[in-house]
């Protein structure tokens, strides 16, 4: 670079550092994108570089009230920052001081945000993310118009070149609600991976029914990003963790060892009742907590849907769509809500092994068990029955452990060898998963490595 170019870059840069300072997020996100059409890419990459200048002079506006520390976050939200009545849908429109505004409400809240769209001023979401040291996983906003579709994947592809997303998310939902068949949803996703740094994950977001119904995604994302709604389900508010944790364990197995993200799971505060499912204050913060107490527990990762209510989405889904926030349009917590911002879990118990069925002498039956007080995605249990005075493991000898259902259930085949059906005593033992222990054959005792390493343990004589 000559050193009339150097003298005229550095000069630039100084210009447009103190453009910043003085005028804020909104005129840096004009200055960055003219920036982008020069020849020059060390000055766009250099220009970046100025962003935590332009953070510092954001003000929180005057109705944002940030929300004080916290002892937990959570793993991520789902993010709208739509105020009132205004409805992306009827073509509003934001700036970026007006999300800025919205993201003081709840920057403590999560260390992950998740948004929605990358048009009518959501292309600076991912950007103020960044300022605020958190995740940013970005979604284009796919419908059924083909060139607003293109747009939004071209704008979003150019966000991931330029740093702003960590996560690109191709459609919400667009599967449940017809939008597009399958086939175009797949090519989408095809030029997103041509289009988008290999270094950037792609997923597209939906229910468990239509990855279930469309197998031939999974090639095409790098992870599953899928939505639990037992709500929508009318399932009762004292079955929905269990249900959920059926549906995220038959997820897993779909996802055949690609990270499986809970990208949305809530229940309202308000509305309408679905079968069983009632929606009230003391259900939506009952779901909050057994949620975030479940997904902490099995290690699971997620973006809560909703940190603010918003109510625009009435008009959509009827009065709940109004009141899925677990604080209100003005960013106040709801009741019952700061129990899990004070690190709070759903009382688990110590960790229990015990018997529910025992096969009688001479059955074909099977030996079940359920377990209390873990994470059953990060734990197995070990079985092993006596007969003619020595152990052997269950169900064979190249298969020591088996799983625990999502419900704390487990159940072995107990029958696999000769003279199984005569056996006198069953002895079960619960190891995490970073433990599986030497299997057994026509030992007299039990390892000893069995009972150091086990959390919990039962044994019973017929």
């Amino acid at each position: 670079m000559s050193s009339i170019r150097r003298r005229i870059t550095v000069g630039t840069l100084i210009a447009v550092s103190g453009f910043l300072a003085i005028n804020g997020v909104t005129l840096y996100l004009v200055v960055r994108d003219r920036l982008l059409g020069e020849r020059d890419r060390g000055l766009t990459i250099l220009a970046h570089s100025t962003g935590a200048a332009a953070s510092s002079e954001l003000s929180a506006g005057p109705g944002a009230r940030p929300s004080s520390n916290r002892r937990y976050a959570l793993e991520g939200i789902a993010f709208s920052p739509w105020v009132g009545d205004k409805d992306p849908n009827r073509g509003a429109t934001i700036t970026a001081q007006e999300i800025w505004d919205r993201l003081q409400l709840i920057r403590d809240d999560s260390n992950m945000v998740r948004t929605y769209g990358v048009a009518g001023g959501l292309e600076s979401t991912g950007w103020l993310l960044h300022q605020l040291g958190k995740e940013a996983v970005i979604g284009a906003w796919i419908n059924g118009n083909a060139e607003t579709n293109r747009l939004q994947l071209r704008t979003l592809a150019r966000l991931c070149r330029e740093g702003d997303v960590d996560v690109a998310v191709i459609g919400s939902e667009v599967l449940l609600r017809e939008d597009l068949p399958v086939e175009e949803l797949m090519q989408l996703l095809v030029e997103a991976r041509r289009m988008i740094p290999k270094e950037i994950p792609i997923t597209t977001a939906d229910t468990r029914e239509s990855f279930l119904d469309h197998p031939e995604l999974l090639p095409l994302i790098d992870l599953v990003y899928v939505n639990y709604y037992p709500y929508w389900d009318g399932v009762s508010i004292d079955e929905a963790i269990p249900t959920l944790a059926a549906w995220h364990d038959s997820m897993r197995e779909y996802a055949q060892g690609k990270p499986v993200v809970v990208s949305e799971a809530g229940w309202p505060s308000g509305g309408d009742d679905v079968g069983e499912a009632v929606a009230n204050p003391e259900n939506a913060a009952r779901f909050f907590l057994e949620f975030v107490s479940w997904a902490r527990l099995n290690d699971v990762r997620y973006t809560y849907f909703s940190p603010l209510d918003e109510p625009w989405k009435e008009r959509y889904e009827g009065p709940q769509g109004a009141h899925w926030g677990y604080r209100d349009r003005d960013g106040v917590l709801k009741p019952g809500m700061q129990a899990v911002f004070d690190g709070i879990a759903t009382d688990i118990g110590e960790p229990q092994l015990a018997f529910t069925s025992v096969p009688p002498p001479g059955s074909d039956a099977n030996l079940v068990g359920e377990v209390s007080g873990i994470g059953t995605l990060t734990h197995h249990v070990a079985v092993l029955l006596q007969v003619g005075g020595v152990w052997y493991t269950k169900p064979s000898y190249l298969a020591p452990t088996v799983r625990i259902s999502s419900t704390g259930r487990f159940e072995v085949d107990v029958t696999t060898g000769v003279g199984d059906r005569q056996a006198t005593r069953y002895a079960a033992f619960l190891f995490q998963d970073d433990f599986v222990p030497a299997p057994v054959d026509s030992e007299v005792e039990i390892p000893e490595a069995y009972f150091a390493r086990a959390i919990a343990s039962a044994e019973v004589t017929r």
